[in-house]
């Protein structure tokens, strides 16, 4: 042991000797693990940017509470007060509601909203503030146009408001005249997940309330430390008495729904094994540059794990520096990308760093070099003595296997003693073709889901009118006032005899004239699967009703057989009879509307035709009636612009029909059918001015129930241009590193070659034979990275 001690202990200074000579090899080391590094980190931050970003963009809607408390007693009060665990407890009382129809529609409650229910419920005031004293309030702005002011703080209000919240009409409340001193950004709209007629939309302090009277109802929104524990034995408690209403699984399910995440992720893998590759390719070639250096150190002494050790230092010095300096040039890049969306989004975003991304960065980076410099190390073996034995006799075999020059047999020989690079070669390029197809295959179907979104719920809003006697519904000047709102692109009305929704009121058709049909037959089946007695007798019908002309157009382009004129129209006895084609699905044979989705495998029915006369009965809380309709057109599919809720469904037969179809059964109110009205808004127009005019004509028009789907369409084409900014990011970067990689391993092999080319010449090779060697390497190189990224691509959806 003693004679080799001049050998030991100067691993640092042979690899810190080395890396100095090979400055060129030691720089394209590093700047590939620094692409690697600063795409991985990039994409770290870039996940936990668009999770935090879709977590805020929610919140700021709903709120950041977690369960509302309503209708809470003096027990439920002092146990929530005197809980240790519960964070936020933020006060909401109502002290009254205005009168008039204005009450109907729950959300128009006169109370108070301490500071941390404001807060937590990330409520934004439009302009002013909130009330300082008794003759102050804030109110939402829909209900300010509602009541036909001009929302400017500073401007007087008289509000009728009445100290109950039980309906009763033809109340009449007692005036009281207000400051207004904020404009609230209509909120209840959003937060359907509590009932909305808990919260006010005029806000007052203590002592402006206490003028009204004594609190009617008081809630609390909360936020626990402990999370769902606490919850779990609040539910279970026996003090606390009031209703619980959650927000807080919303909040964490919203990071569920996205698809994209996993995307990135995967795209994070395939750099990381990449890089893996190239790094082994780099520094294997290295080692076997200095097999002499391998042969002369063995030679001295030298054990093989001081030799391992030498190409850790010089691991561990790359690492160090291509890392640290690749996490740095991931997070400016990230920062500049947050501008840029900022940019094209229009609202700021929140750059979120945090030390999860620099982990998750440091992890792969030593993958990486790991693998890499394991692989590599493997190497070492062939250097020392004995090592190259069994090298040669393989070598020997080769050279006895070739009988016949052709350019073919020489690439796949030159390729045979490439394999590895090669192989590695074909992968990075397959591997940039996978990107490119997984990326541009999922940001399109990201783009049409978006687009699918849009048509079916719409940016903008879905009117549904409360089953109500006293209300008439939305007039047809509502819809037309909503219709030419700026920024509105189109409002549609529909009525529907949709039981779900509505009292006992049910349609059935008689079809026992067509009770041969293969079609029926089918119907019948599936209807029975959920009633008892049917027959072809009583089939279920539902009926979507249309009374403006424009609307029906959507219909009329579509229909097969038969039409409707403007005069019959204008009648309200028109009848399109929808007859859907048929599919099996989980033994139910269920209707198939889109045309360009219908197989010639579906059941049609083609015994009915336009003209033919058909009893419908109506089975309500009066005896029934029957009556006779006749039908006008068939609409058996709709091209795929044309399907949008609401479109005539159900397990029966559905029809569009006229005004006059609920008229002749004596029905006049919303209280046997279900009004809606579609809002769409354009994807420029101003949304809060937009949702502020909307807002006012529907609390004009009373008991009105409003989903708000325009903020969750915003939050999700955001994300989605997120998402393709950060795979355009991806992919430059990573193809910026593959062409560096690629280009130096051909640059290398063209030395090789050029050796081998000039022993060939010597033996008589013409420059046309080393042509077709170069055109079949190209056609089979690419060729075979072609096939690996279509393959890698179907394999990529099939695995996901």
């Amino acid at each position: 042991m003693r004679e080799n001690y001049g050998i030991r202990h100067i691993e640092w200074n042979i690899s810190l000797q080395w890396m100095k000579r090979q400055k060129k090899y030691c720089l394209m080391v590093v700047c590939v693990t620094i692409l690697a590094c600063m795409l991985m980190q990039t994409g770290f931050l870039i996940t936990d940017g668009i999770i935090s970003a879709v977590k805020n963009q929610r919140k700021n809607i709903y709120g950041e509470w977690e369960y509302g408390l309503v209708n809470m007693d003096a027990d439920s009060q002092t146990l929530i007060e005197d809980h240790p665990f519960i964070e936020s407890k933020g006060k909401i009382q109502i002290y009254g509601v205005l009168a008039g129809s204005y009450m109907d529609n729950k959300q128009a409650n006169i109370g108070t909203m301490d500071q941390t229910a404001w807060n937590i419920g990330h409520l934004q005031m439009l302009k002013g503030h909130l009330p300082e004293n008794e003759q102050e309030i804030a109110m939402e702005s829909g209900m300010l146009t509602a009541l036909g002011y001009q929302g400017e703080p500073g401007e007087k209000i008289t509000l009728n408001i009445v100290t109950t919240t039980a309906y009763q009409n033809d109340m009449v409340g007692k005036a009281y005249t207000y400051t207004l001193c904020g404009v609230i950004k209509d909120y209840q709209v959003n937060w359907d997940i509590c009932n909305r007629n808990r919260f006010p939309t005029g806000i007052v302090t203590k002592a402006g309330a206490e003028r009204i009277g004594s609190p009617l109802e008081s809630h609390m929104l909360i936020r626990a430390d402990k999370g769902d524990s606490v919850y779990e034995d609040l539910k279970k408690s026996d003090k606390l008495t009031c209703g619980m209403e959650e927000n807080a699984k919303w909040n964490q399910d919203v990071v569920k729904q996205m698809p994209y995440i996993g995307f990135l992720q995967a795209i994070r893998v395939v750099i990381a094994v990449a890089a893996a590759c190239v790094l082994y390719l780099m520094v294997s070639h290295s080692v076997q540059k200095r097999q002499e250096m391998w042969k002369i150190l063995d030679a001295l002494g030298m054990e093989k794990k001081q030799m391992y050790q030498i190409l850790i230092f010089e691991a561990c010095a790359c690492y160090l520096i291509a890392s640290i300096t690749g996490m740095g040039l991931g997070t400016l890049t990230y920062l500049a990308a947050m501008k840029g969306w900022e940019k094209i989004l229009g609202y700021p975003l929140v750059a979120k760093v945090t030390g999860k991304a620099y982990a998750g960065t440091l992890l792969y980076s030593f993958f990486v070099f790991s693998f890499s410099y394991f692989f590599s190390c493997m190497k070492l073996n062939k250097f020392r003595k004995g090592g190259t034995d069994r090298q040669k006799i393989k070598l020997s075999k080769r050279k006895n296997q070739i009988t016949r020059l052709t350019p073919l047999s020489m690439v796949l020989c030159d390729w045979n003693y490439r394999k590895l690079r090669k192989g590695i070669q074909i992968l990075l390029i397959a591997s940039v073709l996978v990107m490119c197809g997984t990326g541009y295959m999922e940001i399109r179907s990201d783009w049409e889901e978006l687009a699918r979104d849009r048509q079916y719920t719409g940016n903008g809003y879905m009117l549904n009118v409360q089953p109500d006697s006293n209300t008439q519904g939305i007039s047809k000047l509502t819809v037309q006032t909503l219709s030419q709102i700026e920024g509105v692109e189109s409002a549609e009305a529909y009525y529907s005899t949709d039981s779900d929704e509505r009292n006992e009121t049910e349609y059935t058709i008689d079809l026992s004239e067509y009770k041969q049909s293969p079609y029926i037959e089918k119907i019948l089946e599936t209807e029975q699967l959920f009633k008892e007695n049917v027959n072809a007798h009583n089939i279920s019908f539902h009926a979507l009703g249309v009374t403006r002309w424009e609307d029906l157009q959507r219909f009329l382009a579509d229909v097969q057989e038969g039409t409707v004129i403007r005069e019959e129209f204008e009648s309200g006895n028109f009848c399109i009879l929808v007859l859907s084609p048929l599919r099996e699905q989980d033994g139910m044979y269920l209707p198939w509307n889109t045309k360009e989705m219908v197989k010639d495998s579906d059941i049609q029915e083609s015994q009915i035709k336009a003209g033919d006369q058909l009893s419908v009965t109506c089975h309500g809380e009066k005896e029934a009636q029957t009556k006779q309709i006749q039908v006008d057109a068939i609409l058996r599919t709709s091209s795929e612009k044309n399907i949008h809720p609401p479109y005539p469904g159900g397990t029966g037969i559905c029809a569009v029909t006229g005004k006059n179809f609920w008229k002749q059964y004596g029905i006049n109110t919303v209280d046997d059918y279900c009004e809606k009205v579609r809002i769409l808004l354009d994807d420029t127009a101003d949304a809060y001015d937009a949702e502020t005019h909307i807002l006012s004509c529907v609390k004009k028009a009373g008991n009105i129930d409003l989903i708000n789907y325009h903020e969750e369409y915003a939050g999700r084409q955001q994300t989605y241009y997120s998402v393709t900014g950060t795979f355009i990011i991806f992919g430059i970067f990573y193809l910026i590193m593959v062409v560096i990689v690629v280009s130096q391993l051909l640059a290398a092999e063209r030395q090789d070659k050029a050796r081998n080319h000039q022993i060939l010449y010597a033996l008589g090779m013409e420059e046309a034979f080393f042509k077709k060697m170069r055109c079949i390497e190209v056609v089979l190189e690419c060729g075979i990275a072609l096939v690996l990224g279509v393959v890698g691509t179907i394999l990529f959806y099939i695995i996901r």
